[in-house]
């Protein structure tokens, strides 16, 4: 592995799926962790924030697909689990979380 870690925040996954300012700089960032440059990393905060925010923005299957694609991404290191990350939108989104499989 390599010593250099990138922690990226919720703008910067939001940037990179809405192809928003700064999708470039993700983008490449993902490339070269992809080469095992480095090392890009979520936290559990940010994985809550993105279905949050997807969630009040869309609906359901929006967030849910989302989160989907960010954890799809195999070199990007997601320390948090589908059941942590309902428990936290229990309190904050009001229990609003059903997390399905797609299919």
């Amino acid at each position: 592995m390599n010593d250099k870690a990138y922690l990226l925040d919720t703008s910067a996954i939001f940037a990179f799926t809405d192809n928003e300012e700064g999708a470039d700089l993700v983008e490449d960032l993902l490339a070269r962790a992809k080469k095992k440059e480095i090392s890009l990393h979520i936290s559990k905060m940010t994985a809550m924030e993105i279905y949050y925010v997807s969630l009040q923005e869309g609906d359901e299957r929006e967030a849910h697909d989302r989160l989907l694609l960010v954890r799809a991404l195999p070199w990007l290191s997601c320390p948090w689990t589908k059941i942590w990350c309902c428990l936290l939108l229990g309190l904050k989104g009001g229990g609003r979380c059903r997390w399905q499989t797609p299919g």
